[in-house]
């Protein structure tokens, strides 16, 4: 599928002849594509000692499947003044006109989102301008606390929740491709930093959190988000599809002791990629690069750090005996990606959001201008006539010219397979995961894997 995201790119400017003859571009930079047309960026950072070292990014439109699109920088009489992403009201400036009352709330918002930020307790509401309502209400980081578990299955909740104690909330940047707002708190001892981003060009709001894990506490961090849909109807990616939350296989749950309680194994979910709440009027799909999430009565919980007691060892040093502590001391990092829109998974294609996000678009910097360039500005090597299936791997076959593609029905219906190779409508073979030949239908069936044999020339 054509793709709409973020391109985070390093850039190196020289001269020609001369490294340090760059005077042109430090005058101003434009960011094109190949029809001429500006690009909106950001330059994060730059390093320079003769030529010069640019971190970009930019909302890349329209990137074709399986495929590139260029973009091109170019000198300019001077930097471009753009638009900031959003729109922010902070709280912090009503405490100059009277500092003796309760904390108010920051705002953040561009053409799709408000985030309002409750400033004594960091909980986020999500508002969709489109929908004409909250989406996700008080979504915060919190803690559950246990007992002292492993990291198999003995998890025994002390049923206390710890708060976020909030430590500062302030924007970190608005520029003419996102703003983010951070946040900095703590949960026991444990401190972390939360930043939400709005994207100037794209209907998702981004949350990053950094668990700065320094010592080990029998408590699980979650991200909360607490969805607004009665009796929603719950999808999720797994490998080579999706799963309804209610589809489980019967029969099947924990059954020994040292495994998790039925009640916890009712409501948790590895998800690949991404998970849904919707009803037949709208939904919100949370895409995310942790896979554990636990369902609670109309909440997401996103695990993202769980300290346990002990473990299946035994450790014994002298006359002191413990077990080991797990995760190890350091920065976590999860990442999730909250969007909106009316319809059902399927009609907004939920799952291709979850990949994306986990396989970010590659840039490559082509510092040659002089040697001529044979291929297109923007083309596809490979893609399908379907957009209901899903492209999963290719390979060449042995030692030969042909290429092995594998694709899978995501949607739950017939799906014909039509191959474009580099703009040319090309025949393909089934084959079975051996790569030997098989009969097959040329119309992929609901939720099929198909691998198919692409002749190949030199």
């Amino acid at each position: 599928w054509q793709r709409d995201d973020i391109v985070k790119a390093h850039v190196t400017i020289y001269g020609d002849v001369v490294p340090a003859r760059i005077s042109e571009f430090k005058a101003g930079m434009r960011l094109v594509d190949a029809d001429g047309h500006d690009v909106p960026y950001h330059v994060d950072q730059y390093s320079e000692n003769i030529s010069r070292a640019l971190e970009l990014s930019f909302v890349a439109r329209a990137v074709p499947s399986m495929g590139y699109k260029t973009y091109y920088v170019q000198p300019a009489s001077s930097n471009e003044s753009l638009p900031a992403t959003a729109r922010v009201t902070l709280d912090d400036p009503n405490d100059m006109k009277e500092p003796r009352r309760p904390f108010g709330s920051d705002v953040m918002e561009n053409d799709f989102y408000r985030v309002t930020i409750d400033r004594a307790t960091g909980r986020v509401t999500l508002f969709d301008k489109e929908l004409g309502r909250d989406v996700a209400k008080d979504m915060e980081i919190s803690a559950q606390e246990e007992r002292g578990g492993n990291y198999v299955g003995i998890e025994p909740l002390t049923g206390r929740t710890l708060y976020s104690s909030i430590d500062d909330i302030k924007l970190e940047e608005n520029n003419a491709v996102r703003a983010t707002m951070q946040v900095t708190g703590w949960i026991a001892d444990t401190t972390f930093t939360q930043r939400l981003s709005l994207w100037k060009e794209l209907k998702r709001l981004d949350i990053e959190n950094t668990i700065h894990w320094r010592h080990s506490r029998p408590i699980r961090i979650e991200q909360i988000v607490p969805y607004q849909i009665q009796n929603a109807q719950i999808e999720y990616g797994v490998p080579f599809g999706s799963n309804s939350a209610d589809n489980l296989i019967p029969g099947s749950g924990p059954h020994l002791a040292d495994e998790i309680t039925k009640e916890s194994w009712l409501n948790s979910r590895h998800v690949l990629d991404w998970i849904y709440a919707g009803d037949s009027n709208w939904g919100l799909n949370l895409s995310t690069d942790h896979q554990f999430i636990r369902l609670d009565g109309g909440v997401f919980r996103g695990e993202m750090v769980r300290g346990t007691r002990f473990t299946s060892a035994k450790v014994v040093s002298g006359d002191q005996v413990d077990s080991m502590h797990y995760p190890p001391a350091g920065d976590y990092v999860a990442h999730y990606s909250i969007g909106s829109a009316v319809g059902d998974w399927k009609k907004n294609k939920v799952y291709r959001l979850g990949r994306d996000l986990n396989n970010p678009l590659l840039p490559i910097e082509v510092v040659d201008d002089i040697s001529a360039k044979t291929l297109p500005a923007s083309q596809s090597f490979l893609k399908t006539s379907n957009d209901s299936l899903v492209f999963s791997a290719l390979k060449k076959q042995g030692r030969g010219t042909n290429l092995i593609a594998r694709w899978y029905e995501n949607e739950g219906v017939s799906a014909p397979l039509v191959l474009k190779f580099l703009g040319k409508t090309v025949e393909s073979a089934p084959v079975n995961l051996l790569e030997e030949p098989m009969n097959a239908s040329k119309t992929i069936r609901p939720y099929e894997i198909r691998s198919v044999k692409i002749a190949g020339s030199r």
